[in-house]
This record gives structure tokens, sequence and C-alpha cells, in this order.
């Protein structure tokens, strides 16, 4: 299997001032979805969890006033991931 292709397109929205939900296209080559967080653009980015469906949602963090940043995934039914 080939590694999956990179994740070009993000879209998030806030979901009734609660939850952040996150769309996203569906990369060549993924199967499943990694998400990630981080509080800087530039930081550790930690595993929020996984997903089959183009979209994830961000339980509670809606409501917070953290400021934060997010990667998604791509990978493939081996568990290689992408860029």
């Amino acid at each position: 299997w080939a590694v999956p292709d990179e994740v070009l397109t993000l879209r998030v929205e806030m979901v009734n001032l609660a939850h952040v939900t996150l769309y996203r296209e569906a990369p060549l080559g993924a199967t499943l979805y990694r998400i990630y967080r981080s509080d800087a653009p530039n930081g550790v980015f930690t595993l929020l969890g996984e997903t089959e469906n183009l979209f994830y949602e961000d339980l509670n963090e809606g409501s917070s006033t953290d400021t934060y940043y997010y990667q998604v995934r791509g990978v493939n039914p081996c568990g290689q991931e992408g860029p």
C-alpha cells in the first residue's frame, strides 16, 4: 500500500459554541484519519483520536478561550501515516 497523500484542505466550524468540527478532503490512499491538536502552530501535536469519517468533532472545546491548531493525517490499511 502506498503512503496516503497529504490532507490539503481542512475546514473548521464551531457548533453551538460547544464543539469544534473538522471537515477534510479524502486524500488518495487513506482509509483512516488521525487528528492531532496543539496550542501553538509549531508546537507539539497530540493525538486526539482516529476516525474513518471525513469529519471529526473536538467535543466541548468550542467554549474554551484557548486557541488550538489542528493537523489531520491519512492512514492506509497497513497503518502507514501520510504527511
